[in-house]
């Protein structure tokens, strides 16, 4: 989360190089000031735009993933071609399905059954 949040240093086998430093997503697009109805904002300066954000989103559904086991997570939100969050849904019909039920699927089967190195098969 850290690496998504500031970035990290990519250090040369090279030293006569520099090392890099490798940003994951591009914060400089996004408006970071909340805005509020209760709140004024007194600044000393007029207030600048950003550059028009960079990342790429990507919200996949029904991604069919090979580990242990098949698992089929309900939608997977990807930022730049990394999976940052992974959603499962339960149905309000069914009674007896819980939160609890799709934390229990998300925390133990899918952290199980699929590996840090994963195959992917994207819908047809």
């Amino acid at each position: 989360m850290q690496w998504l949040a500031d970035g990290f240093i990519l250090k040369r086998e090279d030293r006569s190089q520099k090392d890099i430093h490798i940003t994951l997503i591009d914060y400089a697009g996004l408006d970071r000031q909340r805005k509020s109805k209760n709140l004024d904002i007194i600044a000393a300066e007029p207030e600048v735009p950003y550059s028009p954000d960079t990342n790429i989103y990507r919200f996949v559904n029904q991604l069919e993933i090979v580990g242990a086991e098949k698992r089929i997570p309900d939608g997977i939100l990807y930022i730049n071609g990394l999976p940052v969050v992974v959603f499962e849904f339960k149905t309000a019909i069914q009674e007896n399905t819980t939160i609890h039920d799709a934390y229990r699927q998300l925390t133990l089967r899918y952290k199980r059954d699929i590996p840090e190195k994963k195959r992917v098969r994207l819908p047809l």
